[in-house]
């Protein structure tokens, strides 16, 4: 590869990012892409499976039952409850914004029973009732974090109109 396309983004790119947020514009991040907004942006919004042990939560290649929010716009037309497919996908925890910049909202979340469609998984309790799609709103502009993959394969009937309504949503002035 050559050397200006390998090794990732670097400082100079996540301050690009930050500030076409701050200045009114959408981060649309799906499944493990969502780690990089919440450390380099210090959102109110933490992944609780990054502290798990493979012992404790293991969840890979799974249909999983997510509610959202219909009121919502990144949720428009979907149905009150849809299957997200997961595989070692981020799940959200929030809280309040101690500096007031950053507003949260929960679009989707996995309900407190009977989140396994279809699959295997240990620990499930660890996603009880925690977020899987978030608006977090940053200054001027939001970051939309689809922590589940919304664009995989045949899975993509239930759940890519979070994507396209997401990127819809990014027209709309806040």
């Amino acid at each position: 590869m050559p050397p200006e396309y390998v090794g990732g983004i670097q400082d100079a790119g996540v301050d690009n990012l930050k500030r076409f947020v701050e200045n009114g514009g959408t981060l649309i991040a799906m499944d493990a892409a969502c780690g990089l907004p919440i450390e380099k942006f210090h959102l109110p919004v933490a992944d609780i499976t990054k502290k798990l042990k493979p012992d404790e939560f293991f969840a890979s290649g799974l249909l999983l039952n997510v509610a959202l929010d219909q009121n919502h716009p990144v949720a428009f037309g979907m149905p009150e409850e849809t299957a997200g497919f997961y595989a070692q996908s981020p799940v959200f925890q929030t809280w309040a914004s101690s500096e007031d910049k950053s507003e949260v909202k929960i679009i989707g979340k996995y309900p407190k029973e009977n989140i396994m469609l279809s699959g295997w998984m240990l620990g499930e309790q660890f996603l009880q009732n925690k977020a899987a799609v978030l608006e977090v709103q940053m200054d001027k502009g939001r970051i939309i974090l689809l922590g589940f993959d919304v664009q995989h394969r045949g899975q993509t009937a239930a759940t890519f109109k979070l994507l396209f309504n997401s990127i819809f949503y990014s027209a709309n002035s806040n």
